[in-house]
């Protein structure tokens, strides 16, 4: 299906991430555009606040046998998410 760009783009994004193939993005996309305004906002604030803010150790796995991810935040120890 020929979907307008910006819906086209979003798609795309999603595909991305792990494990995510062109149905599962499709879903999130549009979960994502039926969401409410603020909800949507939020949801892009936290991940700009992520990546501007924490980085993934350099020491651990990105994902570790137990599925969890050891995070830095600037100024405090390392924290696993999860806990």
């Amino acid at each position: 299906m020929i979907y307008p760009k910006a819906i086209a783009a979003l798609i795309e994004q999603f595909q991305k991430f792990p494990s995510v193939g062109p149905k599962s993005a499709q879903r999130m996309a549009f979960h994502l555009l039926r969401m409410p305004t603020a909800d949507v906002e939020n949801f892009a604030k936290a991940i700009r606040g992520k990546k501007e803010t924490d980085r993934i150790s350099p020491q651990q796995p990105v994902s570790g046998n137990d599925g969890l991810t050891a995070i830095h935040t600037e100024g405090k120890p390392p924290v696993t998410q999860g806990e």
